[in-house]
């Protein structure tokens, strides 16, 4: 759920990250019929890259965290999510696969590097929009 949110912020300034020459390409370890539902489910507008022997998150060094998963920290995430009228979708995949945001410029340079220490762990869309500046 971290995730989707995250994506769906993403997707609300889809036009203001393309105005500053941000491509977003999701990567993801789904499969073909779990990314397609996500993707309807979330309605983004980006490219996806699937990873199922999750090479790209052992390259940017993303681990998994069965605690990070379940610290109540995440409870209380839940629960404003809810508060404000979001419904849950099921979990589907691993739960447990920690994600980040990553920002390469033209010539293959990291420009952001985010690894996420918890599942609603992402930076904010303006440290990603300074990255670029």
């Amino acid at each position: 759920m971290p995730c989707r949110e995250h994506v769906t912020q993403l997707r609300d300034h889809h036009e203001e990250l393309k105005a500053r020459g941000i491509e977003v390409v999701l990567v993801s370890f789904a499969t073909p019929e779990l990314a397609r539902y996500w993707q309807e489910a979330t309605q983004f507008p980006f490219s996806m890259f699937l990873d199922p022997e999750r090479r790209a998150y052992s390259a940017f060094g993303l681990g998994s965290s069965v605690l990070a998963a379940w610290h109540p920290k995440m409870f209380w995430y839940y629960f404003r999510l809810l508060a404000k009228g979001r419904k849950l979708m099921p979990i589907k995949g691993d739960p447990y696969q920690l994600g980040g945001d990553f920002l390469l410029d033209t010539k293959g340079s990291v420009r952001l590097a985010y690894p996420c220490a918890e599942p609603a762990d992402r930076p904010p869309l303006s440290e990603i929009l300074a990255a670029v500046s």
